[in-house]
């Protein structure tokens, strides 16, 4: 009788863990949802025109896939596509640099990967360095549309600053001399540079020192419902991704530095 009893406590015990396994699991797959994703094309980072549509791409839905979660990304002009995001047209704006103005309204991840930005030059100016802003008042710049770089160099009203939606245009007017030097990522450039007209015509030289070193993020517009809870599961994939080695794997496939 007492083998009896006991075998039953057992069942009972087994059955109950079943249960909360089958219930662990139901709470999973509801929670699992569809992030709907918005950016630039921004090569050499994210396109629509890359392998996996970029790496820091890749680096995001795989770290997403992690937490049981897919991945859905739409690619915009980038005023658009900020617009967008913190209407709440999409969960998430992939790929945006910090700034104080911004976390006002976007809720930050850990950052993802550090982007070179500098301000290049026509090298004909015979240009090379500078040490303060302050050099170069008498040249005219070339940035993008909503764009940030840096704290220091956005708020120096002192230069002369002309905005174009797409990085390609500010090359063009430096070709056509319209401008003096343009401020973007410097692989950005380099890519855009390979892929256009004007490989071979446009000598250019990055100046010292680099203007910035910006880190990429993900981010949730703070009016989301759950953007504690999204960007909570992209950190925890994050770490996930570079604690098995995925994130260095995934770095060097697309040629990139997996030191930063």
């Amino acid at each position: 009788m007492r083998s009896y009893l006991k075998a039953e406590r057992l069942v009972g015990r087994v059955s109950w863990s079943f249960l909360f396994v089958i219930l662990l699991g139901m709470c999973l797959r509801v929670s699992a949802k569809e992030i709907k994703m918005v950016t630039v094309d921004w090569a050499p980072y994210y396109s629509q025109s890359l392998p996996q549509k970029g790496v820091i791409s890749e680096i995001v839905d795989e770290a997403f896939k992690r937490v049981g979660h897919t991945t859905q990304l739409e690619f915009l002009p980038w005023e658009r596509a900020m617009r967008s995001a913190l209407r709440g047209d999409y969960d998430v704006l992939m790929g945006a640099y910090y700034s104080e103005m911004r976390e006002v309204k976007l809720e930050y991840s850990d950052p993802i990967y550090e982007v070179e930005v500098g301000i290049i030059a026509r090298k004909d100016l015979e240009v090379t360095h500078y040490k303060k802003l302050e050099d170069l008042t008498s040249y005219r710049f070339g940035i993008g549309l909503g764009w940030v770089n840096s704290p220091e160099f956005d708020t120096a009203h002192f230069l002369r600053k002309e905005a174009v939606s797409r990085p390609i245009l500010n090359l063009r007017k430096m070709e056509k001399r319209h401008i003096d030097m343009t401020v973007m990522s410097t692989k950005v450039f380099e890519y855009e540079l390979a892929q256009s007209e004007l490989e071979g015509k446009l000598e250019t030289v990055v100046l010292q020192p680099l203007l910035a070193k910006n880190p990429l993020y993900v981010c949730v517009p703070r009016i989301h419902p759950k953007s504690h809870s999204i960007i909570a599961d992209f950190n925890r994939g994050l770490r996930l991704l570079k604690k098995d080695g995925s994130y260095a794997k995934i770095l060097k496939k697309h040629g990139f530095d997996t030191e930063h």
